[in-house]
């Protein structure tokens, strides 16, 4: 008997522990300064480069910083913004400024940000 209860507490603790560290990659994974380099519409993908040449505003770039107390400074098409991130339950995230709610994903090291019905797609600065 004492050895169940043991192992049932020892198994219960390890499932807390890799909970709590689930969590925490989610969250390191998002921290740092992000720069768009690539556009996509329905199933149109474009450069970043080429996209803003199209707009007008070659020179103009797009970047997102994440902090580890939950603050954003945004730099989406030149309008500068601060912000705050939390990790939702799914693994994604929710980016919220003045502008409203953003959904972000982080897939194959790329940051995928949903702004009016276009994804930029994010890659980490080095």
């Amino acid at each position: 008997m004492k050895r169940t209860l043991a192992t049932v507490l020892a198994l219960l603790l390890l499932g807390i522990l890799a909970l709590t560290g689930c969590g925490k990659d989610e969250k390191e994974e998002i921290l740092g300064t992000w720069n768009a380099t690539k556009v996509k519409v329905e199933d149109t993908e474009v450069e970043m480069s080429a996209f803003l040449e199209e707009l007008g505003e070659p020179t103009m770039r797009m970047k997102l910083t994440f902090s580890e107390d939950g603050t954003a400074k945004c730099n989406l098409m030149g309008e500068k913004t601060e912000g705050l991130w939390e990790v939702n339950e799914d693994g994604t995230y929710t980016l919220s400024d003045e502008n409203g709610e953003m959904l972000i994903s982080i897939e194959n090291e790329q940051l995928i940000l949903d702004y009016a019905e276009i994804q930029f797609v994010f890659e980490k600065a080095q």
